[in-house]
């Protein structure tokens, strides 16, 4: 007889049985994590959107996915909460209407599906009073009037009275930036 032959083929089912019992004994792949970002600046206008992008941790979009975000007061009260789903971008925005000026913030939550693990962020940020902007253009400024290279004032709405709070100048992205004091600017809308 074949003993020889018996033994290596009773060797090798027992290999391929115990290959295939480690490899379905609960050995489970891994999940990558994830991260959302908040895109939108940290202080909005009203009727403005929170924009957000869900990557991996290579910023790859993770697209299809719900993500929940809910906004709240400076109360904690809630003002609105949408569960959004993400573009081939990786992108999803929520509107904000009829929110009033004040701080708010934002809580928003991935629960992961088979391929990422979930993730979370808090964030605060302000929606600003009712805006009025004027611009000087280059048309308006007379030879009587003399030009410190600002490119025009920024007023906002306060105590329904508007008041000039700052210089606005065109900056090279092509965005205006309103000058806060100390060399410091922030964006207008």
């Amino acid at each position: 007889m074949n003993y020889n032959r018996i033994i290596v083929l009773l060797i090798i089912i027992i290999l391929v049985a115990g290959l295939a019992v480690l490899a379905f004994s609960g050995h489970s792949v891994s999940k990558e994590d994830s991260v959302v970002k908040i895109l939108s600046n940290s202080t909005l206008n009203a009727n403005d959107s929170i924009k957000i992008k869900l990557t991996d941790l290579s910023n790859n979009p993770i697209a299809g996915e719900n993500v929940a975000i809910s906004v709240f007061d400076s109360n904690g009260s809630l003002v609105t909460s949408k569960s959004l789903k993400t573009g081939n971008d990786g992108e999803a925005s929520l509107n904000l209407t009829n929110v009033s000026g004040g701080k708010y913030s934002v809580n928003i939550t991935y629960e992961g599906n088979s391929q990422y693990n979930g993730c979370k962020l808090l964030r605060s940020f302000t929606v600003a009073d009712s805006l009025v902007e004027e611009v000087a253009s280059e048309e308006q400024v007379t030879s009587n009037t003399q030009s410190s290279g600002d490119s025009g004032a920024y007023y906002s709405e306060q105590s329904q009275s508007v008041v000039y709070t700052g210089e606005v100048e065109l900056g090279p992205d092509g965005n205006y930036w309103r000058h806060t004091g100390n060399n410091e600017w922030e964006q207008v809308g």
